[in-house]
């Protein structure tokens, strides 16, 4: 204790003894506070001489503001030994926990108590300077607050350099619960927690800071009378809004700047902080590259190289730039100054504005910049360049593969070859071939182009078109009829062949039409079976998982149940279809259909579903879900049965339709009874069969839309 001279300090009643020796070592009570100090002094928030926080300056030129209370329990990790380390919250936001003092070697020589929250600093060079730092101010706020003293708090919170802290600090978060948290303990506040709560959460951040720095900033202007602190206030309002507004921050600062070039004096002058002063404000608010690029977009070259100045750039990054644009005309400057900006419409604008030398690099841009072509087809009049921009916006859209828009630009500035290249591209046959009536393509050319685009559908899975470029451009009706076989396309086979007074083609429909009614029955039948398959098998899995929960339930151990009753039951399932309501019955059909049959009759499989996995029940009500007929399939199976009737085979569209009938019945009455079984807990053999639930729906859908396909002359 020699080394130093003690000070004698109340914190919560409790006397406190501070020293700080000639080598920066604070001690309280004989340990060591802080090893960096270099002046130190007590801040009270109350008129009675209870020191509420310690003011610490370190070597590192920081200011720590620290709570009395915090010493006295030993709370200190949050200080990290008073050295500048950035610390996150529990957002992940850094913030700082000290002060940057902004001139080397000052120390505090004092503070101003209560409402005044100020600390007295003295520089080197013996200056005097206050701050305000926002720990304490908050703390008065709120003592105010706390003792009804609501016209100071006021006051204080009116502050002008205050509202710029506040603005600076303005981030889309609840600050009552990040910024303020330490200080929101009064029941009043507490209370408005739960309005702030039913906020909508999805607010946009960016517009509720907008907004909030905004009314910020109209108060200023309507309500504040013109002062330097206000306009400072003004700035940070746009240097902080979201996105910055920093050209708007920059136009007041040039208006500053030409009051004070003015020869006439300005009454105005005194109302406003010098330019100088404005923009170091601006820059210290802002990212410097993104203020210099600002002023660049003013078009101001004199003003960017303040602002560079400023900034502290190196001359050699800036000048050659500036003296570069400055020796161009003003179209130009503007021109290479948004193309740097990325700000490619108004660069549109000034290139086009520039005249015909320019015209190619007018294409250049847009070439590059695609989205440019609508702009460019408005701001150029020459007819000629039109036409060129629209050829050039044509062969972008073919490049990324939009061949109906190419196909539509082509065709407005007349180039027809590449349109119909378009057209064939995206496989839109019919925009071809009237592309090639525009071209007056010759008629060999023409039928080579038709047999051609043919070919292609059939590739592409269209025979129905192709049979139609055949029929109407080729005048080859047996291939047509043949690909209409192909795309069961019943009735216009019928159709073409009865026009052309073919009884051979009108054979081969009829031949097509029975296989294929053949084909269908063998398919339906299978599928009549694989449904109650599935059915049989999902109800052994819902029974057995009855009885395992069932065990669990009664505190049974479920090996006793696997071994017997589970097995038993999942047998009896399994060995007994499900049209019956328990006799046995075996099934050797064959359960594979091939490809091309299953795909047009109903939906396809799912893949495998395994035995004993979490999920098969699911997959199985799933699977029978998927085996429904296909809007496709019913509007095929339609236009089978009337081309039956037509060919006065009314016994085979009848038994067709029943086979069709039956499955659809089955499949619909399966989805049915797994649905109900999944909400029971007991499934009883003799309800829950096939049959049964057939019946039931047969009487439900009667009339139904599903079972519009089917004629009711062949019911």
């Amino acid at each position: 204790m020699d080394e130093y001279c003690p000070v004698r300090a109340y914190a919560q009643e409790k006397p406190l003894v501070f020293g700080l020796d000639d080598n920066g070592r604070l001690q309280v009570e004989g340990r060591i506070l802080c090893n960096n100090c270099n002046s130190f002094s007590f801040y009270s928030n109350s008129g009675d001489g209870m020191m509420t926080h310690l003011v610490i300056a370190t070597k590192q030129d920081l200011l720590f503001i620290v709570d009395m209370g915090d010493i006295l329990h030993g709370q200190l990790e949050q200080y990290e030994n008073f050295l500048p380390v950035v610390v996150k919250n529990k957002k992940g936001d850094t913030e700082s926990i000290f002060i940057n003092l902004w001139e080397k070697g000052a120390q505090i020589i004092g503070v101003l108590h209560g409402d005044e929250s100020a600390i007295i600093l003295q520089t080197p060079r013996g200056n005097l300077e206050c701050v305000y730092p926002r720990k304490l101010v908050l703390t008065s706020i709120v003592n105010a607050l706390v003792q009804g003293r609501f016209i100071d708090a006021l006051l204080m919170v009116n502050n002008l350099s205050y509202i710029t802290e506040f603005v600076c600090a303005m981030k889309h978060e609840d600050i009552m619960e990040t910024l303020y948290k330490n200080y929101t303990s009064l029941p009043c506040i507490k209370g408005n927690k739960v309005i702030r709560q039913r906020e909508p959460k999805s607010t946009n951040g960016d517009d509720t800071v907008y907004s909030v720095l905004l009314a910020i900033r109209k108060a200023l202007e309507e309500q504040i009378e013109e002062t330097p602190a206000r306009e400072l206030c003004i700035l940070t309002t746009l240097a902080k809004s979201s996105p910055p507004a920093l050209e708007e921050a920059l136009r007041r600062i040039k208006v500053i700047r030409e009051i004070e070039l003015s020869t006439a004096a300005d009454p105005r002058q005194a109302s406003y902080p010098s330019s100088e002063e404005s923009l170091k404000h601006l820059l210290w608010l802002s990212d410097s590259d993104a203020v210099f690029e600002a002023a660049l977009g003013l078009y101001d070259l004199n003003l960017a190289a303040i602002v560079a100045l400023n900034s502290q750039r190196d001359p050699k990054e800036f000048l050659p730039l500036l003296q570069e644009l400055e020796h161009m005309p003003t179209l130009l400057m503007q021109y290479n100054i948004d193309l740097k900006l990325q700000r490619y419409e108004s660069a549109l604008r000034h290139i086009v504005s520039a005249g015909d030398p320019y015209y190619e690099d007018c294409m250049n841009l847009m070439n590059k910049v695609p989205e440019l072509y609508p702009l460019g087809l408005q701001l150029i009049v020459d007819p000629r360049k039109k036409q060129q921009v629209l050829e050039a916006w044509g062969d972008h859209l073919n490049a990324t593969k939009c061949f109906e828009d190419a196909a539509t630009t082509y065709l407005c500035c007349f180039c027809l070859e590449k349109a119909l290249k378009a057209y064939r591209a995206c496989g839109n046959w019919m925009g071809v071939l009237t592309v090639a009536g525009l071209i007056k393509l010759g008629k060999d050319d023409l039928l080579q182009l038709a047999r051609e685009l043919s070919e292609e559908l059939q590739a592409l899975g269209k025979p129905g078109d192709a049979a139609k470029i055949l029929l109407e451009y080729c005048g080859d009706v047996d291939n047509a009829i043949s690909l209409l076989v192909d795309a069961r396309n019943w009735e216009e086979a019928l159709r073409i062949a009865f026009l052309h007074r073919r009884e051979d083609l009108v054979l081969v429909v009829k031949n097509a039409s029975l296989e294929c009614s053949s084909m269908l029955n063998g398919e339906y039948n299978e599928g009549v079976e694989k449904v109650g398959k599935y059915l049989t098998r999902y109800l052994a899995v819902r029974q057995r998982r009855l009885l395992l929960a069932a065990a669990l339930k009664s505190d049974e151990q479920p090996s006793h149940l696997d071994d017997e009753t589970a097995s038993q039951a999942s047998s009896n399932f399994s060995g007994m279809s499900a049209y019956t309501t328990g006799t046995r019955k075996g099934s050797s059909a064959s359960t594979s259909f091939s490809t091309s049959t299953k795909g047009r009759g109903r939906q396809r499989n799912r893949g495998k579903i395994r035995a004993g996995s979490p999920d098969e029940e699911m997959a199985l009500v799933e699977h029978l879900k998927g085996m429904s007929l296909t809007e496709g399939a019913k509007s095929e199976l339609k236009t089978l049965l009337i081309s039956l009737v037509m060919l006065r085979e009314e016994d085979t569209a009848r038994k067709l339709q029943r086979t069709a009938e039956k499955f659809q019945l089955s499949q619909m009455a399966a989805v049915k009874l797994a649905e109900d079984a999944m909400t029971t807990d007991k499934i009883d053999e003799h309800t829950f069969t096939l049959d049964r639930y057939v019946q039931k729906i047969r009487k439900e859908v009667q009339n139904s839309d599903a079972f519009s396909w089917q004629s009711k002359i062949l019911a």
